[in-house]
């Protein structure tokens, strides 16, 4: 999915294999089932994308069948989709950073993933960010575009939680969720379009 230009261009998510046919070419997603408690998902949801509703976010909770590595099929809950300001098209040529990159992968191999699932996203190559004066520069905008939602994420969010709320109001989310839009929307082409490429 589309991220933030000239830092972290792009995470990795869950879609449908059924949305598009360059989804044919990938395997299987392989991941790690967690049990855990009604609230603890609930608070999952609160601070990921669309703070806990399903209409506002950049993900959908959706209960999905899980087949386990020893054939058990059991059903769970996982966040799927993804914004994409850009085609599917585009956004599948994006490049995590190396951080992000090396995150994956060394979780994958934590985790127990198989070894030819963890070769499969080691093929992903990692973005190289500008390091002249301009890219400097659209790091540092982007920075600024994006502090509103990461204030919302680490203080915002947590403090309405702390208040009571099983999730932040829905204006509050509303409001968050189209900041988030806009910006993905208009304000990262507009700085792509200036300083050149910032997510491959």
């Amino acid at each position: 999915m589309d991220a933030v230009p000239y830092l972290e261009p792009c995470f990795a998510t869950l879609r449908h294999r059924s949305e598009h046919k360059a989804f044919d070419s990938y395997p299987d997603a392989q991941a790690v089932a967690y049990q855990i408690r009604e609230s603890e998902y609930m608070r999952i949801l609160a601070t990921e994308g669309g703070h806990g509703y399903n209409d506002l976010g950049l993900y959908s909770s959706e209960m999905i069948n899980v087949s386990a590595f020893d054939g058990t099929q059991i059903k769970g809950f996982a966040l799927l989709g993804g914004y994409c300001r850009t085609s599917v098209d585009i956004s599948m040529k994006n490049k995590p950073s190396k951080r992000y990159r090396d995150i994956v992968i060394e979780g994958a191999k934590k985790s127990g993933l198989r070894p030819e699932y963890i070769k499969f996203l080691e093929q992903f190559d990692a973005y190289s960010p500008p390091q002249d004066r301009w890219g400097r520069l659209a790091k540092y905008l982007v920075l600024l575009l994006v502090l509103p939602s990461l204030l919302s994420m680490l203080v915002g969010v947590p403090f309405l939680l702390s208040l009571g709320f099983e999730r932040p109001p829905y204006y509050y989310a509303w409001a968050m969720s189209n900041y988030s839009r806009l910006v993905l929307g208009f304000a990262y082409p507009a700085l792509l379009m200036a300083f050149g490429p910032g997510m491959y």
